[in-house]
């Protein structure tokens, strides 16, 4: 769980080296919302839920 809230802190810090006001523009954290959904990989909606059984 740390490694993958590191990757979040990394990910911000990143984002305000490039651009210090980054934050500040209204569409900010929707753009790193979209970052995260394609950094998870390909999500095929089609596909069935896994079983708990």
């Amino acid at each position: 769980m740390e490694e993958y809230a590191n990757w979040g802190f990394h990910f911000m810090e990143d984002k305000l080296i490039d651009d210090s006001n980054y934050f500040f523009r209204e569409t900010a954290f929707l753009e790193i919302f979209l970052a995260f959904d394609v950094s998870a990989g390909e999500c095929n909606v089609d596909d069935e839920p896994e079983s708990l059984d």
